[in-house]
């Protein structure tokens, strides 16, 4: 990470002025490791700058509450606001192998039916029931696991709750080491922009332009390390569909299941 805030510093120093400042960042949770890197090398680069990151999966109102960034995907943006495209990378159906073992996998789009689909809220606060079709358009599901909370949507999902649809940077190490699977590879797949969005206005702070510098010079490389490949698809073959009702989530349990 250091060659991405090498090259903010160096765009810098011919101005002779120290970066000072604070710097309010919002994220989602669960990015990439390497954006850890990235913070900590930037906060060393700029030891007068005050660094301030929320990493959470509520949509942040950058100009009522006061933040300077954000990592965003998708391509919903409110008026007074920038969007700058750092990266693309795409959303996956997913589920753990034990759920797919107790109720089957997934053929086809009318076999979710028969599913736990674990869904998310969209930016107006409506349940995500709509799930994006490769090459264009869309899938119905329905699911009694709702939330806002990604990182609770990935554990969800690991513990065998059900299928949800959830970005390859966020779930690529988790089916690289099985954890998890892809379902319905073919047919539900979509690309989605990364982006870093910051007010609209004629000159930004320093630290802040120094910040959006090093985000664009990091995320390709962190993007493409968390791409999805056929190697880290199912390799064996998988249960068939089984003719029941809606698949019921597991048996509650009196102890919760740690990892």
């Amino acid at each position: 990470m250091l060659d991405a805030v090498e090259q903010a510093e160096a765009s810098v120093r011919t101005s002779d002025k120290v970066i000072r400042g604070t710097l309010r960042v919002a994220m989602p949770p669960m990015m990439d490791p390497s954006f850890n890197a990235l913070v900590c090398d930037f906060a060393r680069a700029y030891p007068e700058v005050q660094i301030h990151v929320d990493a959470s999966s509520r949509h942040v109102d950058l100009l009522r509450e006061g933040y300077d960034v954000a990592l965003r995907a998708g391509t919903e943006l409110e008026p007074g606001l920038v969007a700058r495209t750092v990266a693309r990378t795409s959303v996956v159906a997913v589920a753990a192998p034990a759920y797919l073992a107790a109720h089957g996998t997934p053929r086809k789009a009318r076999d979710l039916r028969a599913h736990q689909c674990l869904l998310g809220f969209m930016p107006s606060g409506l349940p995500q029931t709509h799930w994006p079709k490769a090459g264009g358009g869309k899938i119905s599901v329905e699911g009694s696991f709702v939330s806002n909370d990604i990182t609770l949507l990935v554990d969800a999902t690991v513990r065998g709750l059900g299928i949800a649809v959830l970005p390859a940077l966020l779930v690529g190490a988790l089916l690289e080491r099985g954890a998890l699977v892809r379902v319905l590879p073919e047919l539900i797949h979509a690309e989605s922009r990364v982006a870093v969005v910051y007010q609209e206005r004629e000159l930004l702070p320093p630290q802040v332009r120094a910040f959006i510098d090093v985000l664009v010079a990091w995320a390709p490389t962190a993007i493409d390390a968390a791409r999805v490949t056929d190697r880290r698809w199912p390799s064996k073959p998988e249960a068939q569909v089984r003719p029941h009702p809606r698949a019921k989530p597991p048996e509650q349990r009196s102890r919760i299941n740690r990892r």
